[in-house]
């Protein structure tokens, strides 16, 4: 099992992330190089500076992010448009995501098999997240952080809330 901890940059205007190993050790800085309707985010290896990007893409009735690693689209996650989001799908592979009773906490399944979580905490000020990496692969890892910046861009804490609010009203 691996354990990544992903933290975001509460005074940044851009949605930057650092994720963590469990030894807190920096193991990607990301950042967005869209605006609020077209997030682009670029995750960089510091040690390699290999870069891997997680854009966002909205349909009729549907929001698509991609995660490509060197230029290759390995998969896309859908959700719904609106206030809420109710459901996750994970192409190509049939993975699924489903979210406890109080979305706290999101399980990445293939099949009956769990392959990795993301937590969060329901009273939160700053965004923190964790994530268990049950089935250590880098698609899952990739799949598994995407998830946790979705879920902050689509459901933001207190804080990040009232930045995404500031942000949506500036010039």
């Amino acid at each position: 099992m691996k354990n990544l901890i992903i933290k975001k940059k509460i005074f940044n205007m851009n949605d930057a992330f650092t994720i963590y190993d469990h030894n807190d050790n920096i193991l990607f800085e990301t950042k967005n190089e869209g605006d609020i309707r077209n997030s682009v985010y670029t995750l960089v290896d510091p040690s390699s500076g290999s870069k891997t990007r997680i854009y966002k893409e909205i349909e009729k009735k549907s929001i698509l992010y991609h995660i490509d690693i060197k230029g290759d689209k390995i998969v896309t996650i859908t959700t719904n448009k609106g206030l809420r989001t109710k459901r996750f799908s994970v192409e190509p592979g049939g993975l699924t995501i489903k979210a406890n009773s109080s979305k706290l906490i999101f399980k990445l399944r293939d099949g009956s098999e769990e392959l990795g979580r993301v937590e969060t905490k329901l009273l939160r000020f700053k965004d923190t997240y964790f994530v268990d990496i049950l089935n250590p692969s880098e698609e899952t890892m990739y799949i598994l952080i995407a998830l946790a910046i979705i879920i902050d861009e689509r459901d933001p804490s207190f804080i990040g809330g009232i930045f995404k609010n500031i942000e949506s009203i500036l010039p």
